[in-house]
């Protein structure tokens, strides 16, 4: 209200006071820089967003955008249009136009493109079943990084390609540690088809027992880390009501989703806190995150 009647310094005196930020503050404070005509400290404003790591939401991109176009030949014009960008695929992406993603993403240069663009793309592919697409891309991706590796596992195992899924485990796992992961408190270690726990057996049986279970609702199941940490919890307290891991690394599509059958199947609340966001899957079979992540 105050930017809107050009009182900017009400506003910034306003703005210092708030102690919690998120995506409608900034983007409120950097939409009223832009109506007022002052795109340098509308880019100030994201550059702050940006450090924090804030998701980037319509709002914000759009005062990106109206603040861009105060610009002439400047690098930060250059370097905003680039987040603005990698904002669109994201958003192509999440909303299953996948093959608009990749337009836009070929369309950016190659020495520009970075883990960020990857990632968003080979989402956009994965949310939209383009699986030739998305074995294109990966072949022309020379840095794969944790986050790249992930969502490339996740494109794969969305379309039911088991073979290749577990081929880029083998791979990731020659080049990343292991996930390091707290499971209801306590700190663990499990790789894909990790045997080196004491009560590996004990965890196998448990993993086989699941493994049937969602078979018969159509799932095909893999020993990835997750599931093992979670075969864990059911053989330390076999009815638990909650269950709560933690992980170093993002969560893959296909543990995703066999952890909402778990949580139904079993009737148990399951937590899980990846690199990304924290899921919580309910008992009803559904994740908090709405398959976005």
């Amino acid at each position: 209200m105050l930017m809107k009647f050009g009182q900017v310094e009400d506003a910034e005196d306003f703005f210092r006071q708030v102690k919690t930020f998120d995506s409608t503050i900034y983007g409120t404070i950097m939409n009223g820089y832009k109506i007022n005509n002052q795109p340098f400290e509308c880019l100030s404003i994201f550059e702050e967003v940006k450090k924090k790591n804030v998701e980037i939401n319509i709002p914000i991109a759009l005062a990106l955008i109206g603040a861009c176009a105060h610009l002439q030949n400047n690098l930060r014009l250059k370097s905003s249009l680039i987040d603005i960008c990698f904002f669109l695929v994201n958003v192509y992406a999440r909303n299953g136009m996948g093959y608009e993603a990749i337009d836009l993403y070929k369309q950016i240069p190659d020495n520009i493109r970075n883990t960020k663009s990857h990632v968003c793309v080979l989402s956009a592919c994965s949310h939209s079943t383009l699986i030739d697409q998305t074995r294109t891309i990966i072949n022309e991706i020379n840095n794969k990084t944790e986050d790249v590796f992930i969502t490339m596992i996740n494109c794969l195992s969305r379309v039911g390609t088991f073979t290749e899924v577990q081929d880029l485990i083998h791979i990731y796992e020659k080049f990343h540690s292991p996930s390091v992961m707290y499971v209801n408190g306590e700190i663990m270690k499990f790789i894909a088809h990790d045997r080196s726990h004491p009560r590996s057996k004990e965890i196998y049986d448990e993993l086989s027992r699941l493994s049937k279970k969602l078979k018969e609702h159509g799932h095909e199941y893999d020993s990835r880390c997750e599931k093992l940490a979670i075969a864990f919890n059911f053989i330390q307290q076999p009815r638990p009501s909650f269950i709560q891991i933690t992980k170093n690394l993002r969560v893959c599509g296909d543990c995703h989703r066999a952890t909402k059958m778990i949580a139904k199947i079993r009737q148990c609340e399951i937590v899980v806190r990846d690199a990304n966001r924290i899921h919580h899957f309910s008992s009803h079979g559904q994740c908090s995150c709405q398959d976005h992540f």
